[in-house]
């Protein structure tokens, strides 16, 4: 029972230290790179840990609809032609803003790999000494 709840700990400390640091280094990156946009998007992304009994953790976040799209990467466009290779000089490339998925699965593989692996006796040992310090 002990090490079920030490684990269930270990669990919820790790998605609170990795969720938050993608809000703070997601939200970097779109003050960074998004200047033409409202505070809408920067505001609007929740996250939160919950954690119940039939499972250890989930860590949850949303961002709006538009703030995916900004993410994919665009097609080129043509800009109306006026003769044979007029669009080869007219043609722009639009621009992919990585806000999303470079951060979120970043932050995917790091929470795995610590869930995996960063359960040690130390760590045990510590969260215990916060369980009688409570």
């Amino acid at each position: 029972m002990e090490l079920a709840l030490v684990r269930k700990e270990f669990i919820k400390q790790i998605l609170q230290q990795e969720g938050k640091e993608l809000h703070d280094n997601q939200g970097k990156a779109i003050a960074k790179l998004l200047h033409f946009h409202s505070n809408r998007l920067m505001d609007t992304r929740p996250y939160r840990v919950s954690s119940e009994d039939s499972m250890d953790g989930q860590f949850s976040t949303q961002i709006t609809a538009y703030g995916r799209f900004l993410d994919i990467k665009p097609k080129n466009r043509v800009i109306k032609e006026q003769s044979k290779y007029t669009h080869w000089r007219q043609r722009r490339r639009t621009k992919a803003f990585p806000i999303y998925n470079r951060f979120v699965f970043g932050h995917y593989y790091t929470i795995a790999y610590r869930l995996m692996y960063g359960l040690t006796e130390e760590v045990a040992q510590n969260i215990r000494k916060q369980f009688d310090e409570k």
